[in-house]
């Protein structure tokens, strides 16, 4: 009696869609039920103990091990981007770089929105060169409203900045 074909790959995300392929349902994959799937290219690649079946266990090996060279290379291909756009070398991007030493009483002032936002950045060939001082500011944050998940009051604004070093 045939069974349901769930078998062993019951269960399974990303190699359940082989399910289909056990037309016998003995819970295994021949050579012969693979060869008009993908799986027909790399049958003996998978087929780690060269019995013929592809199993259970093969498969994950084999869809883990392609799960880590993707991300492998996805990550090649993010440090290879990130070297091209950081165009000063100083390991951080920015629409335009800058450097920028904040004058005594003044902020610098960075959007939440950073590509799109008319900070001190944009304002750094105005007069202070995008520092504002201090006494233009007319209040303090004291929450943070968005994303809705990230909402918070903000207690001990010092804080954040007590790794900051001090003007030379």
């Amino acid at each position: 009696m045939r069974n349901s074909g769930m078998g062993q790959f019951a269960g399974l995300r990303g190699i359940g869609r082989y399910i289909a392929l056990d037309t016998d349902g003995d819970g295994r994959i021949s050579k012969l039920e693979a060869e008009s799937s993908p799986l027909a290219k790399r049958f003996a690649e998978i087929d780690l103990n060269k019995d013929g079946y592809l199993v259970r266990s093969e498969l994950q090996a084999d869809s883990d091990r392609r799960r880590a060279e993707y991300a492998s290379k996805a990550s090649e291909r993010f440090e290879e981007k990130f070297k091209q756009a950081d165009s000063n070398g100083d390991g951080r991007l920015s629409r335009a770089e800058f450097e920028t030493t904040v004058p005594v009483d003044h902020l610098w002032l960075l959007g939440d929105n950073r590509s799109n936002s008319q900070d001190s950045r944009a304002h750094q060939g105005a007069p202070g060169g995008g520092a504002v001082p201090l006494g233009n500011v007319v209040g303090n944050a004291f929450v943070v409203m968005w994303p809705i998940d990230h909402v918070t009051l903000l207690r001990n604004p010092g804080a954040a900045f007590a790794d900051v070093p001090a003007a030379p």
